[in-house]
């Protein structure tokens, strides 16, 4: 692993879950790394966002799907593609919200504390 990517990855994990402060303008610790598509195929390591385990993989942590979605909003693995999209943007918008929050992380990091509002303030003006 490219020590970029790593990088990356590790400000991902610790800025939070990107459709989280979308729905909810709330921070999410611990997210997954999703990898953006293409025609079936990852976009490459600079396309990838942090979902929450609920927004990527449908892990409820003994909840109900319902009172999930209708507080985060659909869940990737559970509700598809196309749903998901619909309710949080395209692959292209969430790559720009997570780079923003990444370019705002850089400037001033939370380290798993609330982050600034200038962040939800930014995710509002995308």
């Amino acid at each position: 692993m490219k020590k970029a990517e790593k990088e990356r990855y590790t400000a991902i994990k610790e800025s939070g879950c990107i459709a989280t402060m979308i729905a909810t303008g709330r921070y999410s610790q611990g997210p997954d790394v999703h990898h953006l598509t293409s025609g079936g195929r990852r976009r490459g390591w600079e396309c990838s966002v942090g979902l929450s385990p609920w927004h990527h993989r449908g892990l409820t942590n003994g909840q109900t799907k319902q009172r999930l979605s209708g507080i985060y909003g659909p869940s990737f693995a559970l509700h598809g593609r196309r749903e998901f999209a619909a309710f949080f943007g395209d692959d292209d918008y969430l790559l720009r919200v997570q780079n923003e929050v990444l370019r705002i992380y850089q400037e001033m990091p939370w380290y798993g504390y609330k982050p600034h509002r200038i962040v939800f303030q930014a995710i509002r003006e995308l």
